[in-house]
């Protein structure tokens, strides 16, 4: 009887957790929606960086831009991108403010989440204001802007 008993109260115990397991699972979807709305707009500017570049092969493609190449890195990317002239310092400086958001996402010790006051404080740094809208959709708006103003930089094939 007793081992019913226990098992009774450790069942309590784990529906007694599930609160904090639900909220622990959000808040790393944070994490989740944080790198991959990034990653959409870090690998935009990739394309918008090849396309300006007539003689690159796949071979040159993958020293510049993966691993230890010169461009592997969003923030490398972003300089370069301004000093081709392709993008503006505005422009440049707001990519760097989602790439710091992202990176706080991807690098963080704890499990954030975009109502976390450090994220807040770069969100509200990005020149779209929120307008009440949630932190999340707040930062993946922006980011969606930014791969719509990338976008046309990009050469298409004729």
């Amino acid at each position: 009887m007793s081992d019913l008993g226990d098992q009774k109260k450790s069942i309590v115990q784990q529906l007694k957790e599930i609160p904090a397991m639900v909220l622990a699972i959000e808040k790393r979807s944070h994490a989740g929606f944080a790198l991959v709305a990034g990653q959409i707009l870090d690998t935009t500017l990739e394309e918008v960086l090849v396309n300006h570049m007539p003689g690159l092969n796949k071979d040159m493609r993958k020293r510049l831009f993966s691993g230890f190449g010169p461009l592997a890195t969003f923030s490398s990317r972003i300089h370069i991108a301004e000093a081709l002239g392709l993008i503006d310092k505005t422009f440049a400086k707001e990519l760097h403010k989602m790439r710091v958001i992202r990176n706080m996402f991807a690098h963080s010790m704890r499990t954030l989440h975009f109502e976390d006051e450090k994220v807040l404080e770069l969100l509200a740094k990005l020149s779209e204001p929120s307008n009440g809208r949630l932190p999340q959709k707040h930062f993946v708006e922006a980011v969606a802007e930014a791969v719509k103003a990338l976008t046309p930089l990009m050469k298409t094939e004729e």
